[in-house]
């Protein structure tokens, strides 16, 4: 959720508070809210590879081609947002 949150401000112009208000949210219910925090609690190494690759397989996505569901504002979702390379490797390096 964090990562889709960085993702929304980047990508739709989401007020960045949006992201800093989902990541409280998920610190307060002690759950990761980044790939860091995820990797260290599960001890998972999460390669960026490897990351891609599952993107890959996703549902919501064509085949090959990840596709995301991001918030304009809260309740205001878009689906099927395509993000580009160069950004999708910076929210997930």
């Amino acid at each position: 959720l964090g990562l889709a949150a960085e993702a929304s401000a980047a990508a739709l112009g989401a007020d960045a508070t949006l992201a800093q208000r989902i990541r409280a949210l998920l610190v307060r219910f002690q759950t990761p809210s980044s790939l860091n925090e995820l990797r260290t609690r599960y001890r998972v190494s999460l390669s960026l590879n490897a990351l891609k690759d599952g993107f890959a397989h996703d549902k919501k996505g064509s085949v090959g081609r990840p596709e995301f569901v991001l918030l304009r504002a809260p309740g205001d979702a878009q689906l099927g947002v395509e993000l580009e390379d160069a950004l999708l490797d910076q929210l997930l390096g």
